[in-house]
């Protein structure tokens, strides 16, 4: 589910501007250092929108220096990877050795496990943090993209790819599984709405459960009727239509009678068992069983006495012997 919240440094006290936002930033990323020329009257505004565990937050601020050191890294590390998009205004960034400069268009990709330092002036842009457990990226992969500017092309492009090449999507084929599982019932779980629901693409999602040797639809399809088997069966519902437990596991059509199987009865409900409890004259005291819906011509037992079926009261009645 959306979560979102709202920060405005206008809706405190002046004095509190600068000490809110430098606490709003360390629960959204990660505890930092922060400095600024306009301390005193310093102006933010933020939008906060959780995706589950994934943050997207477009903001607006003053001028600011963020560092995080080793120190800060040792006492608190979310372990998170941090994507901006610079919308408007410059920054500068430093991880030890490596540089670079960013200007609107540019992609920003930071890691809160590494020491940094980063210089902004008034800027527009909009972050991104995205746990690590979601992506396991190798760490070489990290390296290489932590440090360079990533243009707008190149950025979102290279970022999918690496999201993409997670292997079997370790960390979110459980998740996806289990979302469809809660959602058996529901007519309009399609793998469209599945993708969207967990923010990837449908391709993207038809290789992960391609790595698992099983189709999406297939997998939806294996568990509703699992679920459906599971209600025929369970004598509490005996007496529910098959129709109605169809339409509960939103199973239509042909598929409703897969589902038939797993209901104890020798007559089908639909039309055997209709014929079988149809009212009918007394049955005689000698009969011997028909079977409800014989699959071939049967061939009449000799005449003796019997039990009648009581699975299928339907019988044909013999005369009693010494009859004739």
């Amino acid at each position: 589910m959306l979560h979102e919240s709202v920060f405005d440094s206008g809706d405190l006290a002046v004095g509190d501007w600068f000490d809110a936002w430098c606490e709003r930033m360390g629960a959204t990323h990660a505890p930092m250092r922060l400095a600024s020329d306009h301390a005193a009257d310093y102006r933010a505004h933020q939008r906060l929108i959780s995706l589950g565990a994934v943050t997207i937050w477009p903001a607006t601020f003053d001028q600011l220096v963020f560092v995080r050191t080793p120190k800060l890294i040792r006492q608190a590390d979310p372990e998170v990877y941090h994507l901006s998009l610079m919308r408007a205004g410059s920054a500068k960034a430093s991880w030890g050795e490596s540089q670079a400069a960013y200007r609107p268009g540019d992609f920003h990709l930071n890691d809160s496990s590494r020491p940094y330092e980063i210089w902004t002036g008034r800027t527009s842009a909009v972050g991104v943090e995205i746990p690590k457990a979601l992506l396991r990226l190798p760490a070489r992969t990290v390296r290489q993209a932590v440090g360079r500017r990533l243009s707008a092309e190149a950025g979102l492009g290279a970022l999918a790819q690496a999201v993409e090449a997670e292997p079997n999507g370790h960390a979110l084929v459980p998740r996806v599984k289990d979302f469809i599982r809660q959602h058996l019932h529901d007519p309009g779980l399609t793998p469209a709405r599945i993708a969207d629901q967990h923010h990837i693409s449908r391709g993207y999602l038809h290789r992960l459960f391609q790595a698992e040797g099983e189709t999406v639809s297939a997998y939806i399809r294996r568990n509703r009727l699992a679920g459906a088997h599971r209600d025929l069966a369970d004598p509490a519902l005996a007496g529910t239509p098959i129709h109605v437990v169809g339409a509960r596991w939103a199973i239509r059509g042909r598929r409703t009678s897969r589902a038939r199987s797993a209901r104890p009865t020798a007559c089908r409900p639909r039309s055997g068992a209709r014929r079988c409890r149809r009212p009918g004259p007394p049955v005689p005291t000698w009969t011997t069983a028909v079977p409800c819906a014989p699959t071939a011509p049967a061939r009449l037992p000799a005449r003796r006495p019997d039990v009648v079926s009581a699975r299928c009261p339907t019988a044909l009645a013999l005369d009693p012997p010494g009859s004739s």
